[in-house]
């Protein structure tokens, strides 16, 4: 069969034919298919024969990122889903280069997915976990107009090194609160827990440096031509998320004493007092919130004559 990405010719450019894709490449999307399908097919067999409810929300959520790497390799494979950018390296001479754009909306989608399954192991708040996963998106889009911009007819051709910049200052946050907080939080619940969160925190952040260095050296520097930079991407998408999932979902004691997302802050501590009556009854209510735990006391619950 053969390769659906052949940009050697330029639609009026110079042909350059250094960056056109090969069979290489291309067989890279479809073993990153495999992979992802196969990781697909088990995390489902996990969730249907799951027997802990607190296993479950992982099982989701670990399935669903398997399950859109799996769609975004088929439709590159099959050739749907491909864009073309152009660069100069001198005068009148224009290189033309597939752009995988479907990449970057699967980058978008597993990224938070994937910060959500360490928040849900290390007990994260909903605020921190959505801020860091509104960052991450925007880490994504930021590489996305970085290499959508290396046009040289382009307005934004000078853009590309400027957008990479601000997209690594949207990913430090992340690996911040990563290391720090959700480190803490984990670290709190346990051994069980801190080990393999650890472990998984570690394993994330070097992969992520991975992405940074091959988009630098292929969409931004144009260093490394598309084979390499497929089979790269390849790699690092079965590292990052088919090899995460399995040593996540097969570490069943971490996942018995996961902390869970709360809907308060991990540092807030308060106590609310109010009084409930309805004419024949009253009761005097406290809420107290201590470390994103919440419990509720009840006192002088009387009744009131008519």
């Amino acid at each position: 069969m053969e390769a659906p990405y052949d940009f050697t010719t330029g639609n009026g450019y110079t042909p350059y034919t250094g960056y056109s894709s090969s069979e290489e490449g291309y067989a890279a999307l479809w073993v990153g298919f495999a992979f992802s399908f196969f990781a697909m097919v088990v995390f489902f067999g996990i969730t249907y024969l799951n027997d802990s409810p607190k296993h479950l929300v992982f099982n989701y959520i670990t399935t669903t990122i398997a399950v859109v790497l799996s769609l975004s390799y088929l439709a590159m494979a099959l050739g749907g889903t491909s864009g073309k950018t152009v660069y100069t390296s001198g005068p009148n001479v224009y290189k033309p280069r597939p752009f995988l754009w479907v990449r970057y909306g699967e980058w978008a989608v597993t990224g938070p997915l994937i910060l959500l399954d360490l928040a849900l192991l290390a007990g994260i708040n909903f605020v921190e976990v959505t801020y860091v996963s509104f960052l991450y998106i925007l880490y994504v889009v930021a590489l996305w107009f970085g290499a959508w911009t290396a046009q040289p007819e382009g307005p934004g051709y000078n853009a590309t090194w400027p957008l990479f910049v601000f997209a690594v200052v949207c990913l430090l946050p992340v690996w911040l609160s990563l290391y720090t907080n959700f480190m803490l939080r984990a670290a709190a619940l346990g051994s069980k827990v801190s080990r393999i969160f650890n472990f998984l925190v570690y394993w994330t952040i070097a992969f992520q440096i991975g992405y940074l260095l091959v988009w630098a050296t292929s969409q931004g520097g144009y260093n490394m031509n598309v084979e390499q930079e497929v089979i790269c991407y390849t790699v690092l998408d079965i590292g990052s998320k088919v090899i995460f999932g399995f040593v996540l979902l097969f570490n069943r004691e971490a996942l018995d004493n996961a902390g869970g997302v709360s809907v308060v802050a991990a540092s807030n501590s308060a106590s609310n007092t109010f009084a409930l009556g309805d004419g024949n009854a009253s009761a005097t209510v406290t809420l107290h919130v201590v470390g994103g735990a919440a419990s509720a006391s009840v006192e002088g619950a009387k009744a009131v004559a008519v």
